[in-house]
């Protein structure tokens, strides 16, 4: 019992981090530059939070992600230093 609920687990992981890479594609580099961080990094966050730990795909999903689509409102967080 507890094999199967681990191969769930894991596939629910694993779609988690397939859909937080793609949505990384979806929005432009600008909208990543004036959220502060930069669209390789958050793809890189993603990609490590795919392969290796879960908490990648968490950041990206709540702390990144929301600053970007507020860059792409046209508001809610100023430019990048």
């Amino acid at each position: 019992m507890s094999t199967g609920i681990s191969a769930i687990w894991w596939i629910a992981w694993l779609a988690f981090g397939i859909v937080c890479i793609l949505d990384v594609q979806k929005h432009s580099d600008a909208a990543f530059e004036a959220a502060g961080t930069p669209k390789q990094t958050a793809l890189i966050i993603s990609i490590v939070g795919t392969v290796c730990c879960f908490a990648g795909s968490l950041y990206y999903w709540f702390g990144i992600k929301p600053k970007v689509e507020a860059a792409e409102a046209g508001g809610g967080y100023p430019p990048a230093a």
